[in-house]
């Protein structure tokens, strides 16, 4: 995973144990591992294998956009980009730190991937194709959860220089479902989906790998609900893509 930079913003100590845990892996596979604080994050934060920025450090860089930002708010985790591009970074990936990485993440990121393709479709639940539950990811237009799925066509090789990952157990799911349908889900393994022209569905920051050329794409929206930050930022980048 040559040139691979992992990102997580966290206002978590040193002893907390997905952060730990993604430490020592990064380490073992030779991965930047780049943590952005916030306001209420621990004064002292000492984490071998983990580049982490207080706000402090934050301000010290040469990045114009660190003292514009907004603190105690995700989008901070714009610094983070930032940082791995200037240091040569060819693929990010980011996620939070209430996520445990399964044996896969840690494989390497190809830009060609086998998936279905899905053009002009409009509204596209992803998450269906995984699980028979009913279940829509967090930003899904509500009035479209209980639309047919489009039929699958035969796989291709695709360009996907934005890549999400599901995350079991806990998915990235809205209020409305937490509050009336359960969890915890596991996923299905199956064959990988590709939004194409008008296609679309929210990706979050949970599990998300972005290749060199989808750089200029990630930025986070700094002036919204921290909620909706990652959704809109899917928005804007499949919409430009």
């Amino acid at each position: 995973m040559e040139n691979t930079f992992l990102i997580i913003s966290s206002i978590a100590n040193q002893e907390h144990p997905v952060l730990k845990q993604f430490a020592q892996e990064t380490s073992k596979h030779n991965i930047p591992f780049i943590v952005i604080g916030d306001t209420k994050s621990p004064i002292e934060f000492n984490l071998d294998g983990c580049d982490f920025y207080s706000i402090e450090w934050q301000l010290a860089l040469k990045f114009q956009l660190a003292k514009t930002l907004p603190v105690k708010h995700y989008a901070r985790k714009n610094l983070g980009y930032l940082i791995a591009i200037s240091n040569g970074a060819e693929t990010i990936i980011e996620t939070d730190d209430d996520n445990l990485p399964l044996d896969g993440f840690w494989d390497n990121r190809k830009k060609k991937v086998n998936a279905h393709l899905l053009n002009n479709k409009g509204w596209v639940n992803n998450y269906k194709y995984f699980t028979d539950v009913h279940i829509w990811p967090r930003g899904f237009a509500l009035e479209n959860i209980q639309d047919i799925l489009p039929t699958l066509e035969n796989i291709a090789l695709i360009d996907c220089p934005i890549q999400q990952g599901l995350a079991d157990e806990n998915p990235d799911v809205d209020a409305i479902y937490r509050l009336t349908l359960p969890l915890p889900i596991i996923f299905n393994k199956a064959n990988s989906i590709a939004l194409g022209n008008n296609s679309f569905c929210p990706f979050n920051s949970q599990n998300t790998t972005w290749l060199k050329e989808a750089f200029p794409l990630m930025y986070l929206p700094s002036y919204c609900s921290f909620r909706m930050t990652d959704i809109w930022s899917s928005y804007v980048a499949q919409r430009i893509a």
